[in-house]
């Protein structure tokens, strides 16, 4: 997995129970002119929040993470048995993968990393499956550059 030489040195792994919802521009208050967040949106991250944060380190990461993550949706009841026979299908309709990795990333930073550019490497997929909705999340810490001389050369801090 990821580039060649990666070598990981921290891991967490967790799953989000529930629909995932993906992220939605801020909305604007006509009469105040102020923006927030759908409520749909705030609802979601509140719910990540919750069910992940018995996994978060005791400091948010630093340096480079990778993201593993799996979006699971329930097959639609109106689709007929011959459909729903396959344990697993490919997600191909809305919402976006990208909007919901970008929700994901915007509940997790300040708690499992300090910010959501520190994902350098991110794999992602939509589903839909027989069981219930939810999401697998598996992330991991990445060596980046060393912060001293010492350090480059292997002599530690």
């Amino acid at each position: 997995m990821g580039v060649k030489g990666e070598e990981m040195t921290d891991r967490i792994s967790f799953r989000i129970n529930g629909e995932p919802r993906s992220w939605k521009a801020p909305q604007f208050n006509r009469k105040t002119g102020s923006a927030y967040k759908p409520k749909q949106e705030k609802v979601w991250q509140e719910s990540i929040w919750g069910q992940a944060m018995p996994y978060a380190p005791a400091e948010p990461w630093t340096g480079p993470v990778g993201l593993i993550v799996r979006f699971r949706f329930p097959m639609p009841k109106t689709w007929p048995k011959w459909k729903k026979a396959k344990e697993q299908v490919w997600h191909d309709s809305s919402p976006d993968l990208s909007n919901l990795v970008k929700a994901l990333e915007d509940a997790l930073k300040g708690v499992f990393f300090e910010d959501d550019r520190q994902v350098v490497s991110c794999r992602a997929q939509k589903t839909r499956w027989a069981g219930a909705p939810c999401v697998d999340v598996r992330m991991y810490r990445l060596p980046g550059l060393p912060e001293t001389r010492a350090e480059a050369k292997g002599g530690g801090g």
